[in-house]
Parts: structure tokens; C-alpha cells; sequence
């Protein structure tokens, strides 16, 4: 629904908390009318661990577009070499640094509205953004934080189309193989229940017959 899309876009300070709304009965209301919802990036962008207990997920694909999250993305570079290598560990210093000093802040800030302000920067920085299977990593475009604001126009929105396909291009031979080897693995399973199934019900088939010539030879 409309409200869900909102929700979703509802990024802090910029648009107010929405109101999710939900269907019953052929009615539509609301849905928690005490609670209001914002943009989930903030806070749980990609909930890995709650997708492998609930889904039994073992492979990520992921992208970000956030404009506050790839600023952080660029401090992990991905690819070989010592400049590449020694980037990330300058990244991941300063993502550490930085979420501690805000958990300081945040637990001892004076004041219940800065707290939560430092307490918003804290789940900022501290969550994982990327996958470590297969990222889409979007280059970082200074010049379009003026623009996250606005609607795009048509030759922008096939700018940013062309710019994902071309950061897309690159994986696609991984993520190609790694869906195979998905499947593969799932199809065998499937057989070997299968089997183990078959195998139960010719078990239990079995055991009443010489249950039954058991019975007749003690009489």
C-alpha cells in the first residue's frame, strides 16, 4: 500500500513518521494506531541474522543507494593491493572509533532529545550495510546529494539506471554461479527427502505384515 511506500521513504528530520495502514475485512485502518514509522535504513537496513533464522538464508545480494551510507561503503574498497588494503583498515579504525564514542554520547548525554539524536548515529554506524557474498557496490557521486530530494528527470533517471548496470556488469558471473550452485543444492535435498520419505512409508508397510505372522504363529 501507499502508507508502506511512504514509510519507506520517510527519511528523518526530512519527512514526518507515517502511519502504516492495512487491509481487513475488505476495510482499510490502521494498522498499530499508536505507532509511526520511518525510513528502516536508519535503524536495520538488511537484517541478515533475522533472514537466516526465519528464511534459512545462506548468500546475500546486496546494493546501496543511501546517500549516508555510501560514505562509508568507500571507506572498505574492495580489490587487491596495499592501498586498497590499507584503506580498509583506516576505514574499519574509524567506523570503530566512531561507534564508540557514540555509544559514550549516547548513554551519557544530557537530555532525553539528544540522546536519541546520538542514539540514531550509533545505529547508523554500527550496522552491516553490505553483504560479504556478492555488493553492489554504486560509485559515490558528490554532486547528487543536492538532488536526493527531488524527483529526478527522465534523463537523470537513466543516468542512475545506466550507473547501476554498469556497477552490476561485473558480479554478474558470480551471481550467476552462486544461484546455480543454490539451486543444485536444493534440488539434491529435495531428492534426499524424497527418498527418505519413500523409504519410511516402505518401512511402515513392512513392519504391520510381520507384526501380523508374528501374532499368528504364537496362537
Amino acid at each position: 500500500m501507499n502508507s508502506a511506500v511512504l514509510a519507506s521513504c520517510a527519511i528523518p528530520v526530512a519527512f514526518q513518521p507515517v502511519q502504516l495502514m492495512a487491509r481487513r475485512r475488505g476495510r482499510v485502518e490502521p494498522w498499530m494506531k499508536n505507532e509511526r514509522w520511518i525510513d528502516g535504513s536508519v535503524r536495520n537496513d538488511l537484517p541478515f541474522d533475522a533472514l537466516r533464522q526465519m528464511l534459512n538464508i545462506n548468500h546475500f545480494i546486496t546494493s546501496q543507494t543511501n546517500p549516508h551510507v555510501l560514505p562509508l561503503l568507500t571507506m572498505s574498497p574492495a580489490g587487491p593491493g596495499l592501498a586498497a588494503a590499507l584503506v580498509r583498515a583506516g576505514g574499519s579504525v574509524y567506523r570503530h572509533a566512531s561507534t564508540q564514542a557514540l555509544d559514550v554520547l549516547r548513554r551519557h548525554a544530557p537530555g532525553d532529545r539528544l540522546r536519541a539524536q546520538f542514539d540514531k548515529a550509533h545505529g547508523v554506524y554500527s550496522q552491516d550495510y553490505a553483504g560479504t557474498d556478492m555488493h553492489v557496490q554504486l560509485p559515490l557521486r558528490p554532486r547528487l546529494f543536492a538532488k536526493m530530494l527531488s524527483n529526478p528527470s527522465l534523463q537523470e533517471f537513466h543516468e542512475y539506471t545506466r550507473m547501476g548496470e554498469r556497477a552490476t556488469w561485473p558480479l554478474i558471473p558470480m551471481i550467476r554461479d552462486r544461484t546455480r550452485l543454490s539451486r543444485m543444492f536444493g534440488n539434491a535435498i529435495g531428492m534426499l527427502m524424497t527418498r527418505m520419505a519413500q523409504a519410511a512409508t516402505s518401512k511402515a508397510g513392512r513392519n504391520p505384515a510381520r507384526r501380523q505372522r508374528s501374532e499368528f504363529t504364537d496362537d
